[in-house]
């Protein structure tokens, strides 16, 4: 019962379980990473995935990176606080969001190494989400000026997230973290895509997941065109973010591998649209694919750096079925050389 109740709270969230009779797998490709690091208690997959994804992209170009999520947590936060400040109380925001909302974050608000600003740890970002909406709606029902509210939230901010640096230093140079952002992730570099039929192909289209609450757009394609591109990027040393479903039952924690059904023929576009009809593929959950494996079968599976800490089957990384990815994404994201 209560490894039940913790899937039915798994959410985003991380996770620590025993291991048990952990699968054999053959590495095929197997990109260079940081370490596994774990997001604790907050719906912040999505930001861990994209900037595992860009660290994963600039390691295979020589260029050592290791990114800060808590920076990017901590500007989602002040910009829903900000909302909430002006719409006086009535739009609150949660952590919830997809892959191109970081992006967007990341021109914005800029990036930081992870030895510069690691955060609090563990820390709750839903939690501390929550507790600027309540310093929000006080400074609003105080008709308070715009740098009192400022004040108030990057104060609490300090208490619990840790005091932002005002610069950055790397190999002997200083930048500001719109400056380095610029530097490490290029405007329009990455590109997200889709894949359902109840929008047109090729076109930009509006993903209706109810994480998709700044309303980002994706390049729908066909379901073996999506496979294509993961297929391709990878052989070209190239990661993509992953977002999609972890059906219990189809995705086995303690082994660190997620499969469909030995029954379960070729997974088509039909069969993709009723399951994301019948919100059996939603977006769950996010990682960044790595790699590529294939089983004592012969079954090709891809490699996911996950963000639930390393005490997990493979150190933290997960196996993924290709008809599994094929069947339960929601979207990805990757570097925009692919076709």
């Amino acid at each position: 019962m209560i490894l039940v109740l913790l899937w039915g709270l798994m959410s985003c969230k991380g996770n620590k379980e025993l291991k048990s009779q952990v699968p054999v797998f053959a590495n095929d490709i197997l990109l260079k990473t940081t370490p596994i690091k774990q997001q604790g208690e907050g719906y912040t997959c999505w930001i861990y995935a994209v900037l595992a994804t860009i660290e994963t992209d600039r390691i295979e170009q020589n260029d050592s990176i290791n990114l800060s999520p808590a920076f990017v947590e901590r500007n989602l936060i002040t910009q829903n606080a900000l909302q909430h400040f002006f719409r006086k109380a009535y739009s609150k925001r949660e952590m919830a969001g997809m892959a191109p909302l970081c992006l967007r974050l990341i021109q914005q608000y800029g990036l930081v190494p992870f030895d510069s600003y690691e955060g609090t740890q563990p820390r709750n970002v839903n939690a501390i989400n929550r507790k600027a909406m309540i310093v929000a709606q006080q400074k609003a029902g105080e008709k308070a000026r715009m740098i009192s509210f400022k004040n108030a939230l990057n104060s609490y901010l300090d208490d619990a997230l840790g005091a932002l640096p005002l610069n950055v230093y790397l190999f002997g140079a200083e930048y500001t973290p719109l400056q380095f952002a610029q530097s490490v992730v290029p405007a329009d570099s990455y590109k997200a895509y889709c894949s359902v039929t109840h929008h047109p192909f090729y076109r930009e289209v509006l993903q209706e997941s109810p994480d998709n609450n700044s309303y980002e757009l994706f390049n729908n394609v066909p379901i073996d065109s999506l496979m294509n591109i993961i297929d391709s990027q990878l052989a070209a040393h190239k990661a993509v973010c992953w977002e999609g479903s972890l059906p219990h039952g189809e995705y086995v924690m303690d082994q660190g591998v997620a499969c469909l059904n030995p029954k379960v023929g070729k997974v088509d576009q039909n069969m993709r649209q009723r399951a994301i009809e019948s919100y059996t593929t939603y977006d769950q959950h996010a990682m960044s694919i790595v790699g590529k494996a294939h089983d004592e079968q012969g079954n090709t599976y891809y490699i996911a750096k996950n963000s639930w800490g390393k005490y997990m089957p493979f150190n933290g990384f997960v196996y993924l079925e290709r008809k599994f990815v094929a069947l339960r994404t929601i979207a990805i994201l990757t570097q925009r050389s692919a076709n």
